[in-house]
């Protein structure tokens, strides 16, 4: 039963989704469930009326004879070991662009972002964090991978490979603060790149950055499982 479990447990319950919902006396995944589909509608719009359906455990969605994948991830094996910060991170960006778009074109987004590092003794590790919300978007997948790195990654090391992961795949659901608008800018843009790039090719679109400074190129691959 999930009735007397917190109403922040349930998937689209944010912090500030929250603080909406207690001053209604919701606080449990059973208050949510047994509310007025008119309070619900009216504090929170259509996005309180699909969360009282999630309480009260009904699915709409046709169920599809598919195998969706657990988690999407990209990585890149160096030709030659890595061992400069500055090219790390612009291979890092890159996965995280690659990994992002495969995202958006699934129709998912993921909480959780996962960093995989293997040196030149070819031990391999990986760290992930957890993000507030989930997401589609690379910018906020490589700033968690980049924060990862800084944490992992001693200045110098050799790396032999680097991949940037994602995990947690749901609804691409977005709780938007009042005045933030930054993210719905972030996602017409990214609709954008997506458009040019499904119509001309991968490479219709580049960073300054790399047509200036290509960097080493190595064996990359990816993966959804």
């Amino acid at each position: 039963m999930r009735a007397p479990l917190p109403a922040g447990m349930l998937w689209g319950v944010g912090p500030k989704t929250r603080l909406r919902l207690e001053p209604l006396g919701v606080r449990t995944i059973g208050d949510l469930a047994s509310m007025a589909p008119a309070v619900l509608a009216q504090a929170l719009g259509d996005h309180g009326l699909e969360l009282a359906s999630r309480a009260r455990g009904e699915d709409n969605q046709p169920v599809l004879d598919t195998c969706e994948p657990k988690s999407m991830s990209a990585e890149t094996t160096f030709a030659t070991d890595v061992r400069d910060g500055k090219e790390l991170r612009r291979t890092l960006l890159g996965l995280s662009e690659e990994v992002g778009h495969r995202l958006r074109q699934s129709g998912v987004a993921g909480s959780t972002v996962r960093l995989k590092l293997r040196w030149s003794d070819f031990t391999t590790l990986s760290r992930q964090t957890r993000l507030a919300q989930a997401t589609d978007q690379e910018k906020e997948i490589y700033h968690a991978a980049e924060g990862l790195l800084e944490a992992t990654w001693s200045t110098g090391r050799p790396v032999r490979l680097i991949g940037v992961g994602v995990s947690g795949l749901g609804a691409p659901v977005r709780q938007l603060h009042l005045f933030d608008r930054g993210w719905e800018e972030d996602a017409r843009l990214m609709q954008a790149v997506d458009t040019i790039r499904e119509r001309f090719g991968q490479q219709a679109l580049q960073r300054a950055a790399d047509l200036k400074a290509p960097g080493r190129r190595g064996a990359r691959g990816g993966g959804e499982r």
